[in-house]
């Protein structure tokens, strides 16, 4: 397994929060709100991800990659 760290930016741009859900879907409820800038482990596939965060485990959404700015 590998780790990594949680980037949870909201819309003003300060850190936020990734939802871990008991579930691959957003229909699945929620099992921990992990803040940005923490640490989870587990492996990357596809849109959702099987994680371990402290004594959570569960699924998180991968982020779309982000437009690069205009240049």
């Amino acid at each position: 397994m590998a780790s990594y760290i949680v980037n949870a930016y909201n819309n003003g741009g300060s850190g936020g929060r990734v939802n871990m859900r008991s579930g691959p879907a957003m229909t699945y409820g929620i099992v921990v709100r992990v803040p940005h800038g923490e640490t989870v482990t587990g492996t990357k596939s596809g849109e959702w991800s099987y994680m371990t965060y402290k004594n959570y485990s569960g699924y998180m959404m991968q982020a779309p990659p982000r437009p690069a700015a205009p240049g």
